[in-house]
């Protein structure tokens, strides 16, 4: 672990991709030390926006290149479960249910992992993704407070990718009786 980039980078989270930048960009979104509560990981954000950092006219980008290297130079707590599920089958009550142990940090279909996801899809580069969203799941596993880190996902084309980037966690797949049959 390096203290100088733990320090540098702590409360800060990759937060949102630039596919338009050559080479891969990311925007960053500082934290401060707020509990992530929020049912939905967009709404975290927008509660951050509000922070001085978030507000300023100069904004905190890096090239995803630097992602992995960083990734390994903060202490983090790895993901202890990753829940897969569908639209309307509670997962959003799981995850509330799980955020109330204060041990807990519950992220809830974190779009940067999404945006990973469906860039390395698109442009025929999963395994690059993959690592990229290894290195992100790390980055936003960064030891604040927390014992555990508890990851929803709705993505379910990315399920690979996910497990395969996220080893030693158990993932939870729910779904409804009434969506279940859809999916077949």
């Amino acid at each position: 672990m390096n203290e100088t980039v733990s320090q540098a980078l702590k409360n800060w989270i990759p937060y949102r991709l630039n596919e338009q930048s050559d080479p891969l960009s990311c925007r960053w979104l500082y934290l401060d030390n707020e509990p992530i509560t929020e049912p939905f990981f967009d709404e975290t954000i927008s509660k951050c926006m509000k922070q001085a950092e978030n507000s300023h006219w100069l904004k905190a980008v890096s090239s995803l290149d630097i992602l992995p290297e960083w990734s390994q130079q903060i202490e983090t707590v790895k993901p202890s479960a990753i829940i897969f599920h569908i639209s309307r089958c509670g997962s959003t009550l799981v995850s509330q249910l799980l955020s109330q142990q204060s041990s807990n940090i519950v992220l809830s279909e974190v779009p940067f992992f999404d945006a990973l996801l469906r860039w390395g899809k698109k442009n025929d580069k999963e395994e690059e993704a993959s690592e990229l969203l290894r290195a992100s799941i790390q980055l936003y596993g960064a030891r604040r407070n927390e014992n555990k880190i508890i990851y929803s996902s709705k993505r379910i084309a990315g399920i690979s990718i996910f497990i395969r980037s996220s080893v030693h966690c158990i993932p939870i797949f729910l779904s409804s009786s009434s969506t279940a049959g859809r999916m077949k």
